[in-house]
């Protein structure tokens, strides 16, 4: 996003807490400013802890992934993959043999594709269903059986 607009966020955040300090009612603040109670309470800690730096518009990034494969096991795997270059299913059975470490194929998959030891298979494109579809209810077809039967009609004319 723009620093811009950040910034003008951050001093538009700022009046409110002004305004609050003038008129000290948060309801006929939250009103004049066209804003919830709950937005002005969500904002309020971080103005009064930092002041207009915490009135910035923060990261909605996650700190951390519980569940990715530590530094350690994911050099584990690559070194696996350099000395033998088996695929997933041959290194999650000898990472569960030999060193004791339960990790899913994908797992595994993820982390050699991110390392760029594997390329992602391609999926062929789906084609799309032909319908058919008749013009009006009832409509006689030009199938095998309309043919024939538009035979018999000449030969009983």
């Amino acid at each position: 996003m723009d620093k811009y607009i950040t910034e003008r966020r951050a001093r538009m955040r700022l009046e409110w807490f002004k305004k609050y300090e003038e008129i000290g009612n948060i309801s006929r603040v939250c009103a004049e400013s066209g804003i919830s109670r709950k937005t002005f309470y969500k904002w309020y800690p971080y103005y009064a802890k930092e002041g207009l730096g915490g009135l910035r518009d923060r990261s909605k990034r996650p700190r951390s992934h519980p569940k990715t494969v530590p530094k350690d096991i994911q050099d584990l795997i690559l070194k696996l993959r350099c000395k033998t270059s088996y695929g997933p299913y041959r290194l999650a059975f000898y990472l569960k043999r030999d060193c004791g470490i339960k990790l899913s194929v994908y797992g595994i998959y993820r982390v050699l594709v991110r390392a760029g030891e594997i390329k992602p298979r391609k999926t062929r494109p789906h084609k799309k269903p032909v319908y058919y579809q008749m013009n009006y209810p009832g409509q006689e077809g030009t199938g095998r059986c309309q043919i024939h039967a538009q035979d018999e009609a000449q030969e009983q004319a």
